[in-house]
């Protein structure tokens, strides 16, 4: 397929008007939620090398803040 096909392709997909599936929020929260807890791993990986970065120290924060949101979606224990 050529480089030209491919960008058919995306820009036809892209605009066109796909009924998405009944679970698509579901999934895209926990592709979402996969997405944090991947970060979350890298950021207290990071932490150990760099403890006293308070940006660093805010991401995580933040990551907490939203990993408890989805926790909550998916019904996880803490």
């Amino acid at each position: 397929m050529s480089s030209l096909e491919r960008v058919d392709e995306f820009l036809r997909g892209y605009f066109g008007s796909e009924k998405q599936g009944e679970d698509f929020d579901k999934k895209l929260k926990l592709i979402s939620f996969r997405w944090i807890i991947s970060n979350m791993s890298l950021r207290n990986s990071r932490l150990e090398y760099m403890p006293d970065d308070k940006f660093l120290q805010s991401l995580i924060a933040d990551g907490k803040k939203q990993m408890k949101f989805y926790m909550n979606y998916f019904n996880l224990g803490e």
